[in-house]
């Protein structure tokens, strides 16, 4: 069976490409990704639509450190390109931090999808 190593996504007019992370590193931040919002998934999926996304926020706020997320911000989007190009992080998302999180979303569902499809997080997002 073939392994599909990059998904493409249009977001906001332009092509994202994600290439899948190596095992190792889709372990790696996987357990970043639980430690910061573990309880936010789980949140998720108890709950459905406005209820649920504000009670994920809340809980993400009060557990995130802005250089921690940075720098998960930054890891995830390592193999994900833009037209083509390598992402500025900094200038790509300057004023538009919900295409951020559409790319954000793009990327874990790439990496994890099968996981989170299995846990019933997936359908609730």
């Amino acid at each position: 069976m073939a392994v599909e190593r990059a998904v493409t996504e249009i977001i906001n007019g332009k092509t994202w490409v994600c290439g899948k992370f190596t095992t190792s590193s889709s372990i790696k931040y996987f357990v970043r990704l639980t430690k910061l919002g573990g309880e936010a998934f789980a949140v998720i999926s108890e709950y459905t639509g406005d209820d649920a996304i504000q009670k994920a926020v809340s809980l993400l706020v009060q557990n995130l450190d802005k250089d921690d997320v940075n720098d998960l911000i930054k890891g995830l989007l390592s193999n994900t390109t833009v037209d083509g190009q390598p992402i500025n992080y900094d200038l790509e998302f300057m004023g538009d931090l919900g295409t951020l999180f559409k790319v954000l979303k793009f990327v874990v569902g790439a990496n994890y999808g099968s996981f989170l499809a299995a846990s019933g997080i997936q359908e609730s997002v």
